[in-house]
């Protein structure tokens, strides 16, 4: 640890009144969290970042505090205590001004009821970089409306603090609260009287903020108060499940990136006052649902309202802060948020001048989330771009991320490179990412490719192959395999000229030429085929795979005999997906909805054409091929976890 940073103080003196039996008359530090009591974990953390002075504040029952140090001192022999005890209940700050011996330099002030897992050489790097007095650690939560709130601007300055109870007619405000650890300098002891007890939430930071540095240190690492029997018991379920021990900035961990409009909220256009922001259905369980996995929750948004002068800087942090509002009521949250306020089209009388700029933070560059993954280590092979875009596919794509395109805003209608996985909205998307039962089987089948070379995943319309083929790529992506998914859907014939065979509308003899190529290491140039349109692409896209690549090779087309004697001879593995004949029908209904089809329309393709291509399908797949049967409730993307 930096030399400059040796000393902490925990404030070892509350009583735990909230926690009712739990308490069982000690003090509320030595509760027990999976067998080892609070300050136990505090004080280990201490010892791991070379905090070596240790002051503990005690007050009613302090005996039992120095008790416990005197019998445990073997666990930490590189740590030297000291005790201040209080002369009456003096707060979370009042310590501070009764303590003859407290720090002349900066030290780590700990509240004696979190349990946290930071990386305390990030967190007092950033200290000394911003030269702050303070720097406080702080996060959302799903409990913003009894925490004391923060406003931080762009810079990491905290610029005002709301304590609990917030008055509920004021302008929203983000959900940003004070995790109660501290880096402090002796500039903040002036602003604390001395012989009254003080709360820094209530009574000095709001002063504080105004007259000294004070940072704000937004982190998405594990920290957690337990000071009430519902948060004692989710702490303790945490540590035992080893959420405690991975959600620190020491470990690369996987995130969702979201996009906003078309996404989370409606798409409206430009969005420029925040009385007009709403969550779209379903929305707030979904991101509660990912809060509840300890994935972290990210949104990337183009803002080009900005450059537009379409709005101001601080209406559009009021229509996040009401976005925070609305999650928080549902106890949900977004642990960051990035937006590009550029735009590189100028010459408008209208236009912010210093914005209308080439850059690489606007999607579909990858920038947001470069600079998302560097502030909190996150590992982008593992982690999901969610949005409903083309520019957010393909931002999550060059990001390296797997991608989920929802059919609400745009519909991702144009993308020409198709997302991973295919959801009708956020909440489905989010179901699909948290079915443990459909991802293990996938983990399994990952596992027995070893020593193969590809794997063909072929079946009728709507059984399943896409979403088998984006989450296979997604699993051994993440391992480090160089992979290559091919979707045959790119070379089925546009609508306006479409044969009326099968094998022509599927475009197997240009589709067999080109793979040829690409199994010889060339490279491809084609005009995919665009679902929504039902044209092909007016851009071409280049397709070549990297030497000792592992093939995903998916679609209807796979079926044909030419493909299978291919996969064959390529010592590929062959899937043919099933599912129900319901939730097919379910997901084409869905599909051609998507497209722009009529109700009347749709029922044409489900009596004519279908019926006629699955009995073409059924004569030209081998029964003898391994089946994958859908191993799920009843669909992965199509039951929101509420």
């Amino acid at each position: 640890m930096h030399p400059a940073l040796h000393k902490a103080i925990i404030l070892a003196g509350g009583k735990g009144s909230r926690l009712q039996a739990e308490a069982r008359n000690r003090p509320k530090c030595l509760t027990p969290i999976a067998g080892k009591p609070v300050l136990q974990w505090q004080l280990e953390w201490c010892a791991r970042w070379g905090l070596h002075d240790v002051t503990l504040y005690i007050a009613q029952m302090g005996d039992q505090v120095r008790e416990f140090v005197e019998i445990h001192r073997n666990l930490w022999t590189n740590l030297k205590f000291r005790f201040f005890e209080e002369p009456f209940p003096a707060g979370t700050a009042g310590g501070l001004a009764l303590d003859d011996q407290r720090p002349r330099e900066a030290f780590v002030l700990i509240y004696g009821d979190v349990i946290f897992n930071i990386h305390l050489p990030r967190l007092f790097h950033f200290h000394l970089e911003k030269k702050a007095d303070a720097t406080l650690v702080v996060h959302p939560n799903d409990h913003p409306f009894d925490s004391d709130v923060l406003e931080m601007d762009e810079e990491g300055w905290i610029t005002k603090v709301f304590p609990k109870p917030h008055d509920p007619s004021s302008l929203p405000r983000r959900n940003l609260v004070n995790a109660a650890l501290y880096v402090l300098t002796p500039a903040v002891y002036p602003f604390i009287p001395v012989g009254v007890p003080s709360d820094f939430g209530r009574d000095i930071l709001p002063h504080l903020v105004s007259r000294l540095r004070v940072a704000g240190y937004n982190t998405i690492e594990y920290i957690k108060d337990m000071g009430t029997p519902e948060r004692l018991h989710q702490v303790e379920a945490d540590v035992q499940s080893g959420v405690l021990e991975k959600a620190t900035y020491s470990v690369f961990r996987p995130a969702v990136f979201l996009d906003r409009d078309g996404t989370i909220n409606p798409e409206k256009g430009f969005l420029t006052r925040w009385q007009d922001f709403e969550l779209l259905p379903s929305t707030a369980e979904a991101v509660r649902h990912l809060n509840r996995r300890h994935w972290p929750v990210v949104v990337v948004t183009n803002q080009s309202g900005l450059a537009r002068n379409l709005l101001s800087r601080e209406e559009l942090r009021l229509i996040h802060n009401r976005m925070d509002v609305l999650l928080g009521e549902r106890g949900a949250w977004i642990d960051d948020l990035l937006y590009c306020p550029h735009h590189p089209d100028a010459g408008y009388p209208e236009e912010n001048r210093d914005l209308k700029i080439p850059c690489s933070c606007r999607k579909p560059a990858p920038g947001m989330i470069l600079q998302a993954a560097e502030r909190h280590q996150l590992n982008l092979l593992a982690s999901w771009m969610i949005g409903d875009s083309r520019r957010d596919i393909d931002a999550g794509r060059a990001a390296g991320c797997s991608t989920i395109g929802v059919r609400t805003g745009v519909g991702c209608r144009d993308a020409v490179w198709p997302p991973d996985i295919f959801c009708n909205t956020l909440a489905e998307a989010v179901s699909f990412l948290c079915d443990d039962r459909y991802w293990h089987h996938v983990e399994a089948l990952a596992k027995n490719l070893s020593g193969c070379k590809g794997i063909l995943i072929f079946g009728h319309p709507a059984s399943g192959k896409s979403t088998l083929a984006g989450a296979l790529h997604h699993v051994l992506k993440k391992r480090g395999l160089p992979v290559m998914r091919l979707w045959l859907d790119f070379w089925i014939a546009p609508i306006r000229n479409r044969p009326q065979d099968v094998s022509g509308r599927l475009g197997i003899a240009r589709l067999l030429e080109d793979l040829h190529l690409l199994l010889e290491g060339k490279a491809v140039k084609i005009f995919p085929y665009m679902s929504a349109s039902r044209e092909a692409s007016e851009e071409s896209i280049e397709i070549q795979a990297p030497p000792h690549t592992f093939w995903i090779v998916e679609g209807v087309a796979a079926g044909h005999p030419a493909l299978q004697d291919l996969a064959e001879s390529q010592g590929w593995r062959r899937l043919k997906c099933h599912t129900t004949p319901e939730i097919r029908n379910r997901r084409i209904q869905e599909f051609y909805t998507w497209k722009g089809l009529s109700a009347l329309e749709i029922q044409k393709i489900l009596n004519d054409r279908l019926p006629f291509e699955e009995a073409t399908l059924d004569m030209w797949c081998p029964d003898s091929v391994e089946l994958w049967t859908e191993a799920y409730g009843n669909n992965p993307a199509e039951t929101a976890q509420n």
